[in-house]
């Protein structure tokens, strides 16, 4: 390595990390990314999409953006129809399915876009600091 060597910062990492993870997403609006860490330690991945078992929004899984995508609906309207979840909310339920604390010890959360007030109250309500 030579002398003008630099690493990313850990925040510029585990954002890098968010941005891969939301490659995984299948929703057809938008793509998000979201990463849990704590300690320096990534503890949790996710993306947006439809649930587990239910088809992709591309196969027709999420009617809501397939109206999206045809015209039907504006951006941000009709959002109760959607049965995608956020990335940072699956990304907090893979916490909890793993029974992993991700809150109270000071963990942060990356995200590639900024968080709906749902997906921030959830984060605020397990702990998770910033």
């Amino acid at each position: 390595m030579g002398k003008n060597f630099e690493r990313p910062s850990w925040d510029e990492y585990f954002m890098l990390q968010a941005e891969l993870a939301k490659l995984r997403s299948n929703c057809m609006t938008r793509q998000v990314g979201a990463v849990i860490v704590r300690n320096n330690r990534q503890i949790a991945t996710g993306y947006n999409g439809t649930p587990p078992g239910v088809k992709n929004c591309f196969e027709g899984g999420c009617k809501r953006c397939t109206l999206r995508m045809e015209g039907k609906i504006e951006s941000g309207a009709s959002l109760d129809r959607c049965l995608c979840n956020h990335a940072e909310a699956n990304a907090i339920m893979h916490c909890a399915i793993m029974g992993i604390e991700a809150g109270s010890k000071g963990a942060i959360l990356y995200t590639t876009f900024v968080p709906c007030l749902e997906c921030t109250k959830m984060a605020i309500t397990i702990g998770i600091k910033k």
